[in-house]
């Protein structure tokens, strides 16, 4: 079971690896929304629509 701070370091080693566009493989259904959130605070729009785009599929 995941502790708060494991997700929310595990949001953060996702978020990173997208940035660098790399990591896709690792969203899933349980932390796009987190991951999304995390986007939209550091203001990356495409990001943020790469990942809403995920979600809707």
């Amino acid at each position: 079971m995941n502790t708060n701070a494991e997700h929310a370091q595990e949001i953060e080693d996702i978020y990173r690896l997208l940035l660098k566009g790399i990591g896709h493989e690792r969203v899933t259904e349980h932390n796009v929304f987190a991951l999304i959130r995390r986007a939209e605070m550091d203001n990356h729009p495409v990001l943020v629509e790469e990942l809403r785009e995920w979600r809707a599929d």
